[in-house]
């Protein structure tokens, strides 16, 4: 990304050369144009001026003097010109050029160009209306122009970085709610890739953020509204992968910024799309759609259980591997280990996220995560073969779990493989309200159950994949 913007700047610099170049020839060209205008010394006079023009743009393309050098050799040599050749008739003319130096360099130059050109005019006719109405316009549009420039990404367009914070302190001064989303690029972007998401992102409160990310603020969004909203957009991009995350106010505080850069930069966002069709390869395609679709919901409504979702995808399929399952049932596995914690995104995040240990109604609340989840893949005819992991996944070997109460191999072989990957993360995971187990602890903890909660057979295959694959240091 950084050697494509290097590319990208060099290009730029190279084409004002050129101009540079241009302006110098173009300038000779003009004085023999005027020649029968002015006497032989006038004449003399200019052509020294257009040479100095010349060499000077000459002197830009190879580098030897700066930019800012050539640009004030320039103005003065522009009002100088105009200035004698207009004369009091067309003093008007100035106007265009003081616009024309202002809106392109600033109000600093524009002054200058201003400085200069009343300068003259008070020489020729001593019109100081004419004088001060340069040095106004050219104060205010440069200010309309500083400010416009300051507030705006040159490549995309919308709002800068440094408009955000202020924005954003407005918000919540005024004790608005909003949602503020965070939608960041991998390394691989081009700057019309760039300009792409910036348009599709398209929000009267769209930032540029860092050298590859926009921050956007949605009034008056709720959470529903922000996931949809996100979720349209970020579909209609697949140049390259995204990272999003999404918080909300008054919900999450007031440090959101930090947070949801955390969301955007933890462990849970680095599975990418590459990652998930590796583990998906060869399955029906609109199973692959429908599980990337509720994936996508899921990243941004609970960062945890979709970080907790890839570790159990990694850790089913390593296991499934281990106890020699066919390919047929590893695709039936990875997908269904996508989808077992689907029924979370009908849970409210005040549960989900709660430092301390849950209310027993909100236990319950929690539980029903199984059903809500059944609930919704029934949505989508082809996921249909997975509603048993969603369902049973809870299930005990002892026939002590919910919802169903199975016990031993009434709880599918398969199943049965989810539930120690699922239960051994959520032992080794940080949480808000508990330490994380180690690995050696976990598998500790994993054999203690075993014959009670989990199948002791698929127990034991598990410990030999994490004491082969994964370092008990971890």
């Amino acid at each position: 990304m950084l050697d494509l913007m290097k590319q990208y700047n060099d290009s730029i610099e190279k084409m004002i050369k050129i101009l540079s170049l241009l302006v110098g020839i173009c300038f000779v060209c003009m004085l023999f144009i005027f020649e029968i205008s002015f006497s032989d010394e006038e004449l003399k006079f200019f052509l020294i001026l257009g040479c100095v023009s010349l060499l000077t743009g000459i002197g830009f393309m190879v580098s030897k003097i700066k930019k800012e050098v050539f640009d004030c050799m320039l103005f003065v040599m522009t009002g100088l010109f105009l200035g004698i050749v207009s004369g009091g008739a067309y003093s008007l003319i100035f106007m265009m050029v003081c616009l024309f130096i202002t809106i392109i360099y600033g109000r600093r130059a524009g002054l200058l160009s201003s400085f200069l050109c009343s300068g003259i005019l008070l020489f020729l006719e001593t019109n100081y209306f004419g004088s001060i109405s340069l040095l106004m316009v050219s104060y205010f549009v440069g200010g309309w122009r500083d400010y416009f420039y300051q507030s705006r990404d040159f490549l995309t367009g919308v709002l800068s970085e440094s408009c955000f914070d202020e924005v954003l302190e407005s918000f919540i001064s005024n004790n608005r709610m909003f949602s503020l989303i965070f939608v960041r690029m991998d390394d691989e972007g081009y700057p019309q890739v760039e300009k792409k998401i910036a348009r599709i992102l398209n929000s009267q409160f769209t930032f540029r953020y860092g050298l590859n990310g926009f921050m956007v603020i949605l009034p008056d969004a709720d959470k529903g509204k922000s996931v949809q909203w996100l979720e349209e957009r970020i579909y209609e991009i697949k140049e390259v992968e995204l990272k999003s995350g999404i918080v909300y106010y008054p919900e999450d505080g007031v440090n959101l910024v930090k947070k949801v850069e955390d969301i955007v930069n933890s462990e849970e966002c680095l599975h990418r799309y590459a990652w998930m069709m590796r583990h998906m390869n060869g399955i029906d395609s609109d199973v692959v759609t429908a599980i990337k679709m509720l994936m996508g919901f899921l990243r941004v409504w609970d960062s945890y259980t979709y970080g907790h979702v890839m570790r159990v995808v990694e850790y089913s399929q390593c296991l499934g591997r281990e106890l020699g399952i066919s390919d047929d049932e590893e695709s039936l596995l990875v997908c269904g280990a996508y989808l077992h914690d689907i029924g979370k995104l009908d849970m409210d995040q005040f549960i989900l996220n709660k430092r301390m240990p849950l209310a027993e109604n909100e236990w319950l609340r929690l539980k029903s995560h199984v059903e809500q989840g059944v609930e919704l893949i029934q949505l989508f005819e082809e996921l249909a073969p997975f509603q048993m992991f969603i369902r049973h996944h809870h299930e005990r070997f002892d026939g002590r779990g919910y919802p169903s109460r199975l016990e031993g191999d009434e709880i599918p072989f398969l199943v049965r493989i989810l539930a120690v990957a699922d239960s051994f993360d959520a032992m080794t995971s940080k949480r808000s309200y508990n330490h994380p187990m180690s690995y050696k602890e976990g598998i500790t903890e994993l054999r203690r159950c075993s014959g009670a909660q989990f199948d002791p057979v698929v127990v034991e295959a598990f410990a030999n994949v994490i004491e082969r694959e994964y370092s008990f240091g971890n």
